[in-house]
């Protein structure tokens, strides 16, 4: 696979820089990056539980909202438009809450990759 001039200008560029750098000094640079690299990797991890637990509630809140709209309409037959209009709310809640469910397990799994490596 053949190089392209601005990748190699860029790697001899990098490696002018470590030649010139003292070991410790680039040892250290390492070990800063590694550390924020963790650091963001709990954070991540932190704010995919926060979300679960959040999608989690939203899927319960809907249910009842489904229930009670369910509930409300065999009491009152009336009041079929309104329950009928409690369902939709509750499904798009539950399909909601699975997006971020979803999105929470990929930011999870984002974090412990960025964990193990």
């Amino acid at each position: 696979m053949p190089v392209k001039d601005s990748e190699a200008g860029s790697r001899e560029e990098r490696r002018a820089k470590i030649l010139t750098k003292p070991l410790p000094q680039i040892l250290d640079e390492m070990d800063a990056a590694i550390d924020e690299a963790t650091e963001a990797a709990r954070r991540a991890e932190a704010a995919a539980k926060a979300s679960r637990e959040a999608a989690n509630s939203a899927t319960q809140a809907s249910k009842e909202a489904r229930e009670a709209g369910e509930k409300a309409a065999n009491r009152l037959p009336g009041s079929t438009d309104a329950a009928n209009k409690a369902d939709r709310i509750a499904r798009a809640a539950i399909e909601a809450s699975e997006r971020a469910a979803a999105k929470a397990d990929e930011a999870d799994r984002a974090a412990r990759l960025a964990i193990d490596t």
